[in-house]
């Protein structure tokens, strides 16, 4: 009988242990310096969190801490209706976990299966998630984006063997109980999870990252060296005739003769008319205008983002090289990242509408990105094309390039395979694109509206038409 432990008992075997330290810009989080109770806590936590927003760890209703001693390769256990639908296994090793370590271990746990049914009711329903700190040698990942092919592999026999060796139990198997084991092993689910995937999962959960880390905040010198480079820009910048008139007018102009009303200050008005605004309804109106005006003008600059990505993939050394899987995700991971980059310098608020605008999303890790490829797999194999969005006439090319990415699978489960096999080479390629595009968006954009005394001579105005005939 499992024996499962209680939240009430969960929450003191974290607090027991010491919380390691973690720092705000640092990349990911310290997972090797976790207590190994501590990271199985910290999974339970995860698969409880994602049951309800994705199939990462499979589908099931909850997820239960085992108790730590004898539990027959799992650590926690994932239940639907009463029944067992998944196994997270925890790895805390200093280095990367080995193919032979990946396998022998997976094998135990069928072996356990075969002498317990309650493991594995429905070996066709069941998600076994091996979660490694370090990660995972290349072979063990090769190995774990297509385990149902297993037995083929040549070592199969010996790993068999080492495993039924070490448990006095696992002794008293017959032969066809073995033919047994390599059909349990062809037909349940084996996904892995390494820091990167842990980095992504913990991403946004607040109560998480402080119920298991201390998370420091440290001094990034980075926007010190922006702040210098501003500095020498705005002096720069003094010679500027246009500049120069308009610092000069506003520093002349009283704070009584100043209203800031977040998306746009009005500057000179006389306090009067300042204070009548402050209750205007028609100002709403025209406060509504120029705020949309702005929206606009955001809005087509961050369409561009997907030019200029679009543009920098193409000249990429090796980015053809990757599956079409992989690239079909390319513009949505560039253009996100760009997105929140630029997110951090302007209104969230402003930002939201002009995703809902784009029909975009801010989201664009790993994971998501995930999840979006398994809806539009799915939805190609259950040919659902409801979605496909744009101009009637694009539509058909739409579906022949979706077909040219999917239609070479059986399932989404392979496309999948292909994406966990592959994302984190990927992502480097696109990593260094997103680092040359990134200068281009990191400012706060700013609109200014003058009056007519901006033109201050013939040939000011003459310089003006002259701009405007190019255009």
């Amino acid at each position: 009988m499992p024996i499962f432990i209680p939240s009430d008992d969960l929450e003191e075997s974290i607090a027991d242990a010491g919380k390691p330290l973690a720092f705000q810009l640092q990349e990911g989080f310290p997972y090797d310096r976790l207590t190994d109770r501590q990271f199985e806590c910290l999974l339970r936590d995860l698969a409880d969190i994602q049951r309800n927003k994705s199939s990462l760890f499979g589908k099931y209703t909850s997820a239960l801490l085992m108790q730590g001693v004898g539990e027959r390769g799992r650590d926690c256990a994932l239940v639907r209706d009463g029944i067992m639908v998944g196994a997270i296994q925890c790895k805390k090793y200093q280095g990367r976990v080995t193919k032979p370590s990946v396998a022998r271990e997976v094998i135990k746990f069928c072996l356990h299966a075969l002498m317990d049914s309650s493991l594995i009711p429905n070996p066709n329903d069941f998600t076994y998630t091996f979660v490694a700190a370090q990660g995972f040698s290349e072979p063990a990942l090769i190995l774990l984006t297509n385990f149902k092919s297993i037995v083929s592999e040549p070592n199969y026999p010996a790993w068999r063997q080492e495993s039924l060796d070490e448990y006095k139990a696992f002794k008293e198997f017959k032969i066809d109980q073995l033919h047994a084991l390599d059909a349990l092993l062809s037909s349940i689910t084996v996904s892995s999870l390494d820091a990167n995937s842990l980095n992504t999962l913990i991403q946004g959960e607040g109560a998480i990252v402080s119920k298991y880390f201390s998370v420091r905040t440290v001094i990034d010198s980075e926007p010190i060296v922006d702040l210098s480079r501003q500095i020498h820009t705005i002096a720069g910048a003094l010679s500027d005739a246009d500049t120069e008139r308009l610092q000069k007018t506003l520093i002349g102009i009283s704070e009584k003769r100043r209203l800031d009303f977040g998306f746009c200050s009005l500057w000179g008005y006389s306090e009067k008319f300042l204070d009548y605004l402050k209750g205007s309804e028609d100002f709403k109106e025209v406060g509504k205008s120029l705020a949309d005006a702005k929206l606009k003008i955001d809005a087509l600059y961050a369409e561009q983002f997907s030019n200029w990505a679009t543009d920098a993939c193409c000249n990429e050394p090796g980015f053809y090289s990757h599956s079409p899987v992989l690239r079909y995700l390319a513009l949505p991971y560039i253009s996100g990242r760009l997105l929140e980059e630029w997110r951090a310098q302007e209104s969230g608020q402003m930002m939201t509408e002009i995703l809902t605008k784009l029909g975009g999303s801010l989201r664009s890790d790993a994971l998501s990105l995930r999840v979006r490829l398994q809806s539009d797999a799915e939805h190609f194999f259950t040919d659902d094309w409801s979605r496909l969005e744009g101009p009637a006439e694009l539509i058909p090319a739409k579906k022949r390039l979706i077909r040219e990415i999917f239609g070479k699978f059986k399932n989404s489960q392979e496309v999948l395979a292909v994406f966990d096999g592959e994302w984190s080479r990927f992502q480097i390629i696109l990593d260094v694109i997103i680092a040359r595009l990134i200068p281009e968006v990191k400012s706060e954009t700013v609109i200014v509206l003058r009056g007519g005394r901006a033109i201050n001579s013939i040939e000011d105005l003459k310089t003006l038409f002259d701009k405007l005939k190019k255009n």
